[in-house]
């Protein structure tokens, strides 16, 4: 928002600080991002709804509609073992991209599938994977996407409708632009649901193309420092509630910096889309 920066005070009321650093900052879960299902339910499904391999992969059988997916991009940017570590544990299927195959490697973790033009990936780093048995997709560096779109397009085709992507953003602005870009495109075009997850920032998608849609989130303890929200593809009407500056069906365009830079006032945040999309921003710093 275009207002002078205040405080961060304590909202009355409350027992959570605006001042609680990122490393005790406690984001919504899975299961709260993804009603009715539990992390049981979504990392351990049985029901033979999808099936993760391609021919000549072996791997079992899950319900890849209700399976959370975790995209591992390549940035440079690089993002922690601890926030890797989470993520991994709360999804069903890791998909690395190039280089990102080496920050899991780094935390002790392994791919599920390597996808990539494999240009940012050393020899010895791309051996020791085959020699585990991980699969590998490999592009030709010739080629019309990124391995963004590459990954996305790989998800959607075995089934998955619900993904978490990141060490997205950093490094280059056009890739970063391309990566917001193509991750939008999964969200308002083909329905997917959508979490970019870097290290001081979450990022969710929110249509209200065919009807209000709405995105709650809940923080348990601490709250984001910021939330800036974002029109995407074109105007949008939007209502924000538990911030410092709300909104009631506010006309939000995507050349305007409004919603950028909000402040949040209460644990519980409530966005409404009415029309056109949105993206959601949080800074954890």
């Amino acid at each position: 928002m275009d207002k002078p920066q205040k405080p961060h005070n304590k909202p009355q009321g409350s027992d959570v600080s605006p001042d609680t650093s990122a490393e005790e900052l406690i984001l919504p879960s899975l299961a709260q991002l993804y009603p009715p299902l539990s992390l049981g339910d979504l990392i351990s499904e049985t029901i033979p709804l999808g099936d993760t391999t391609r021919p000549g992969e072996t791997g079992g059988r899950f319900s890849c509609l209700t399976t959370v997916a975790l995209i591992v991009s390549g940035s440079p940017e690089g993002v922690s073992t601890k926030l890797l570590r989470e993520l991994v544990s709360q999804t069903g299927f890791t998909l690395a991209l190039d280089s990102g195959a080496e920050l899991l490697a780094a935390a002790g973790l392994v791919p599920d599938l390597l996808l990539g033009d494999l240009d940012s990936i050393t020899p010895e780093s791309l051996a020791r994977l085959e020699a585990s048995g991980v699969p590998v997709l490999k592009h030709d560096a010739y080629k019309n996407a990124t391995d963004v779109e590459l990954a996305i397009e790989e998800l959607y085709t075995r089934g998955f409708r619900r993904f978490i992507a990141t060490n997205v953003l950093g490094g280059r602005t056009d890739h970063a632009l391309g990566s917001l870009a193509a991750l939008a495109e999964a969200a308002f075009n083909r329905g997917m649901e959508v979490t970019l997850r870097d290290e001081h920032e979450a990022c969710y998608f929110v249509s209200g193309s065919a009807q209000d849609e709405v995105l709650e989130l809940e923080f348990s303890e601490g709250l984001p420092s910021h939330v800036s929200l974002i029109s995407w593809g074109g105007p949008s009407v939007v209502s924000l509630k538990g911030t410092e500056w709300e909104l009631d069906r506010f006309s939000l365009s995507p050349y305007s910096a409004r919603g950028v830079s909000n402040e949040l006032r209460s644990p519980h945040l409530r966005l409404e889309v009415h029309k056109g999309s949105a993206t959601v921003l949080l800074l954890l710093r």
